[in-house]
């Protein structure tokens, strides 16, 4: 049976540095093989939101994603930066941010990986029951959003004809739903 261990980690240098990404070269050795290049992408921590509205309802965000070239349903989402003092801090905003809704309080349900082979981050997942329309959105000025309140049939339909394709999303709510099944209607 194979012994599964860490890799020793050698020399790292950096392929590009902005505020957007981080790629690093990296050289790896494990049980005397070097496995070379091996490139990490250094994004920063994330968070998901689901927002749940009174009536049990789910919001969600539509905006346009370059990397597959077209526009989409997901969950609100964002990077956490310098303004947020913690995962639960950037679901608030975040929240707020893209949909203009703001709800009781925001619920750790889970922190995962979505490309572990390759990124260096976390996704932060965040449950926000009692979610309701406080003011107008307030994207950042590269965002365009716009949101809506879907059920959870409804969410169930647009994920079954990939009209709701954003994987750590799909993940997010059904990881939600585990935790708390009776709050989707």
């Amino acid at each position: 049976m194979v012994t599964i261990q860490r890799w020793s980690k050698g020399k790292s240098e950096t392929v590009i540095r902005n505020q957007w990404i981080n790629l690093t070269s990296n050289e790896f050795f494990n049980d005397g093989v070097k496995i070379a290049p091996y490139y990490l992408f250094h994004y920063p921590d994330w968070v998901v939101v689901v927002p749940v509205t009174k009536q049990g309802k789910i919001v969600l965000v539509r905006q346009y994603r370059p990397g597959i070239d077209q526009v989409d349903w997901e969950l609100p989402s964002g990077a956490m930066d310098k303004r947020d003092d913690s995962p639960e801090a950037a679901a608030v905003r975040e929240l707020r941010e893209e949909t203009g809704y703001a709800g009781v309080e925001a619920e750790f349900i889970a922190s995962l990986t979505v490309h572990p082979s390759a990124f260096c981050n976390r996704c932060y997942i965040f449950l926000v029951q009692e979610s309701e329309k406080v003011s107008e959105p307030q994207p950042d000025e590269t965002e365009w959003i716009e949101s809506a309140e879907f059920t959870w049939s409804q969410l169930e339909d647009m994920i079954m004809q990939s009209e709701f394709i954003m994987a750590p999303h799909i993940g997010a709510l059904y990881q939600t739903r585990l935790k708390f099944p009776k709050i989707f209607v």
